[in-house]
């Protein structure tokens, strides 16, 4: 048996190698992020082959697979599908040495959370580009709450901006302009300009979309003069685009005009198609407005061309309205008819095409599932032989030596055989592997009154000292308040609680968090003062929080009546 797989090992790591000649694999199991992420890149049909072959060949060692299966999710993005992409990317974060801080390189606490921030970025990217904003929402406040805590500040606010973005995509307008307000704040303070313009320019398309807009000009202006005085000629045309946008929902054709010619005067050679496609309706909408319609018609050929080289470039409802009025203005019925007849097919081409896109690679996903669950029974199959035929062996050998200690010492008196019976017996017992031996189920009967008293202790801890409003607090800071290690502490809060251990420190500032709102208007505290005072750190941690765990945002909780707060509070703790 042993032959065979080690027949089959070889013939595999052969047929890799003539895959990738030119693959030095020497340092393979050497290999980190930074290697695996650079060899994808380079080549992400062999990357994706590799990393399936050494995937699968790690499995049956029972080796740590998060690498590669990080790395075939790079590949498959790279590669333009996205669902199979988040599966791998979700199997690394599902391993169980990557959750439970296990093995030589995740029992860094620090390593392992670097890596969890980077898959849940990526997860975060894959989600926004396939149309999911929850998800991708999501996956980046995870991403940013684990920078946040590593002290990576500068890598969380970037992903600020973009759940300003989302959230802003998701009409959630007033929270995508708090949470860019805050980005620029930071970013002015660090001097960073350039990403001081980005969360500008966010912020001026959040708040267009409010009742009151006002601001809106001003930051795209703002925007605008950063990217001015950085040289960044495309960054400016995007903020000068914006600024037109606002000026023609206002009316002021006269101040597009003027915004208009700004593009003219920096219009870079190279410009991404989407900037180029928004500038060309913009300049469209005024040709409209001032009725210069040989103008529009040539701008709505420029449009046609633009969207026929880039078929997969988003494209604003602005241009059908556009050319509808443009064939209204020449008289042609008929082509306005063919307009909504074209438009129609085209979405429903659109839909068609990507949903029949996402179904085959959720069937894809479905297979490779299936093949890793089918591994993963022939890994503990193997595991089972190699064990049952170890245990053959040694039950033959020791009834051969008790045969032969029988006859040398058939003599000898009772006592003397006993001690040799009892001794054998020990040794089968020892031998006869974890799942014969009664100790086995000793250990694991005495583990759970233990993780209880652990788990006792830690709710001590919370209504004594109150740990969990500690901001900073980390799960190796309990372990060490209790002279025990942070798996057992973990593993004794999701026994008692089947919560991990951020979830459950999550729950009781929120429960504290209810009862300072509850009390709120005799104190006079702020939301601020309410999110600091129960270790949530920020306001904008304790709105999401909040909302997970009570279903309604604190600001839709403080305007119950305090009658309804308490009986909202009762039930929430049932």
């Amino acid at each position: 048996m042993r032959f065979f797989m080690l027949l089959l090992l070889v013939v595999l790591n052969a047929i890799v190698r003539a895959a990738l000649p030119d693959l030095d694999t020497t340092h393979f199991r050497e290999w980190g992020h930074e290697e695996w992420k650079a060899f994808v890149l380079s080549d992400p049909e062999g990357g994706r082959d590799f990393g399936r072959a050494k995937l699968d060949a790690l499995l049956r060692e029972e080796r740590d697979v998060v690498h590669p299966a990080y790395a075939l999710g790079l590949a498959e993005y790279l590669l333009g599908r996205h669902l199979i992409s988040n599966n791998w990317y979700t199997y690394a974060l599902e391993q169980p040495n990557l959750m439970n801080r296990q093995g030589p390189i995740w029992s860094d606490e620090e390593t392992a959370l670097r890596k969890e921030s980077a898959l849940y970025n990526n997860i975060g990217i894959n989600c926004e580009i396939m149309g999911d904003l929850l998800g991708a929402e999501e996956a980046y406040a995870m991403s940013r709450t684990i920078d946040l805590r590593l002290g990576e500040t500068d890598a969380a606010w970037l992903t600020a901006i973009n759940l300003g973005l989302l959230r802003f995509r998701e009409h959630q307008h007033e929270a995508a302009r708090e949470l860019l307000e805050e980005a620029v704040e930071y970013f002015a303070a660090r001097g960073d300009a350039r990403n001081e313009g980005r969360a500008l320019l966010n912020l001026a398309g959040a708040e267009q979309q409010l009742p009151t807009n006002e601001r809106a000009l001003q930051h795209a202006r703002e925007a605008f003069a950063i990217f001015e005085a950085l040289e960044d000629s495309t960054e400016a045309v995007r903020a000068l685009i914006t600024a037109g946008q606002l000026l023609a929902s206002r009316g002021e054709h006269g101040a597009l005009g003027d915004v208009l010619k700004e593009i003219e005067r920096l219009s870079p050679e190279r410009q991404q198609p989407q900037v180029l496609y928004s500038g060309l309706v913009l300049k469209a909408s005024h040709a409209l407005q001032e009725r210069e319609w040989d103008h529009l018609s040539n701008l709505l050929d420029d449009i046609a061309a633009i969207s026929e080289q880039y078929p997969d470039l988003p494209r604003f409802d602005k241009e059908l309205e556009l050319r509808i009025a443009a064939a209204l203005a020449h008289g042609n019925r008929e082509a306005v008819l063919d307009l909504f007849r074209q438009h129609n097919q085209s979405m429903r081409e659109q839909f068609g095409n990507k949903s029949a896109a996402l179904l085959a690679e959720a069937w894809e996903v479905n297979d490779r599932e299936e093949q890793l669950h089918r591994n993963e029974q022939l890994q503990m199959k193997l595991r089972f032989s190699q064990r049952l035929n170890g245990f053959g062996g040694l039950t033959l050998l020791s009834i051969l030596v008790a045969l032969g200690i029988f006859v040398w010492k058939r003599r000898s008196d009772a006592r003397t055989q006993l001690v040799i019976v009892r001794m054998l017996r020990r040794y089968l017992v020892r031998h006869s592997g974890p799942t014969d031996s009664p100790s086995h189920q000793q250990d694991d009967d005495v583990r759970v009154p233990q993780f209880k008293g652990l788990f006792a202790a830690v709710e001590e801890l919370v209504s004594r000292e109150g740990i969990h409003r500690n901001s900073s607090l980390s799960l190796g800071d309990v372990a060490s308040l209790l002279n025990s290690n942070a798996k057992y502490v973990s593993q004794a809060i999701r026994q008692e609680t089947s919560m991990s251990y951020p979830e459950y420190v999550n729950m009781l500032r929120v429960q504290d968090a209810q009862q300072a709102m509850l009390e709120s208007e005799s104190q006079g505290l702020s939301l601020d003062q309410i999110a600091d005072q129960c270790g949530f750190g920020t306001r904008r941690t304790l709105y999401r929080q909040f909302t997970k765990y009570t279903g309604m945002p604190p600001g839709q909780f403080m305007k119950l009546s305090q009658a309804e707060r308490a009986a909202h509070i009762r039930r929430s703790q049932v």
